[in-house]
């Protein structure tokens, strides 16, 4: 009896278990990069016990060079259609001082 193979769409492996996914908030981003890959660094910046800051890690994504161009162009359009849609986002470039 042969086997037959059944293909998925993205959309349909995406939404399977989008339900189960951890929501998570984060402030702070770093990137690592290999000759092989690159690796996003998330955390949350927040009080610690001596009064000053601290990041607490939350996540960590691992991409190959070619799908984090791809990444960055969808994030990148997507992002201009945010800014058309509601304005344009403005940031200051200067970071948390340590105390």
């Amino acid at each position: 009896m042969q086997q037959e193979e059944k293909r998925v769409s993205a959309a349909e492996v995406v939404t399977a278990k989008w339900e189960t996914l951890p929501s998570l908030y984060v402030n702070s981003a770093q990137f690592v990069i290999t000759n092989w890959d690159l690796r996003l660094l998330f955390g949350e910046i927040v009080p610690d016990a001596d009064g000053g800051l601290k990041t607490e890690p939350r996540a960590s994504i691992v991409m190959s060079p070619q799908h984090m161009k791809a990444f960055l162009e969808i994030l990148n359009a997507r992002f201009a259609e945010y800014e058309k849609a509601n304005g344009t986002v403005t940031w200051e470039r200067a970071l948390p001082q340590k105390s």
